[in-house]
């Protein structure tokens, strides 16, 4: 499964490059043997360059305007399968390094649910403080019954559809749905308390304009890696305006 996610990205990159050098050759003259050296050289750089970048660990601080005090990290589309075992150790490790109050995980947790990534699952116990997630689009794939008992039995605590208060928090989780125009309504079914700071987990940015009207101060999700790839992340910008 790596090797072929690995494949589809390179195959991205031999597209976009070759698109851009249609488009040069309609202006300037290059010759095909010195043009079929440029492209791959290029690929494989970008190639090395997406590799390695993907193994590094980048923490965002952002400050939300608010009248509590809260250390909280959000993880998403971690995607356990495509990634190593080791890997999602060292995201646990980085997290209790930073030591937030807890930690709020947006989806797209697993990409399979073979033994390997069912080891890998049992690290979750790792983490320090407590820690909540809601399902994305590739725990539908996989199976969401079997991936939330897994979660579980790590001390995960999964919300569907439901919230729970923590403190001067209240944390809402939504599952994911593929159906649009909902989000908005199954929150005014949970009675928001408007007089907590509430937080909406949920895996793709959509409704944004809509929930601002639910009472909710701040929504989390993930889904669209930030648009993945150059310069696929302009077509996917069109589709999430807000990409996270």
């Amino acid at each position: 499964y790596a090797i072929s996610a690995s494949w589809l990205g390179i195959v991205w990159l031999f597209f976009s490059t070759l698109i851009i050098y249609e488009i040069i050759k309609l202006f300037i003259k290059i010759p095909t043997p010195l043009a079929g050296i440029l492209i791959i050289s290029i690929v494989t750089a970008l190639t090395i360059y997406s590799m390695v970048n993907a193994q590094l660990i980048k923490i965002k601080k952002i400050t939300i305007p608010a009248a509590i005090d809260a250390k909280i990290v959000q993880l998403s589309d971690i995607h356990i399968g495509s990634v190593s075992t080791s890997f999602l150790k060292r995201i646990i490790d980085k997290t209790n390094s930073l030591d937030p109050e807890m930690v709020l995980i947006t989806g797209d947790l697993v990409d399979n649910f073979n033994d390997t990534t069912q080891k890998a699952l049992a690290l979750l116990k790792n983490f320090n403080a407590p820690v909540f997630f809601v399902t994305g689009n590739h725990e539908k794939y996989v199976g969401k019954d079997k991936v939330i008992k897994a979660l579980e039995a790590a001390n995960l605590t999964v919300l569907r559809n439901e919230k729970t208060v923590q403190g001067p928090l209240q944390i809402i989780g939504l599952d994911y749905n593929d159906k649009d125009n909902h989000l908005a309504q199954t929150i005014k079914n949970l009675d928001i308390d408007t007089q907590k700071f509430s937080i909406l987990m949920y895996h793709k940015p959509v409704e944004l304009t809509k929930l601002a009207t639910t009472g909710i101060n701040l929504t989390l999700t993930g889904h669209t890696h930030a648009g993945q790839i150059f310069p696929f992340n302009f077509v996917v910008k069109f589709f999430y305006p807000y990409l996270t």
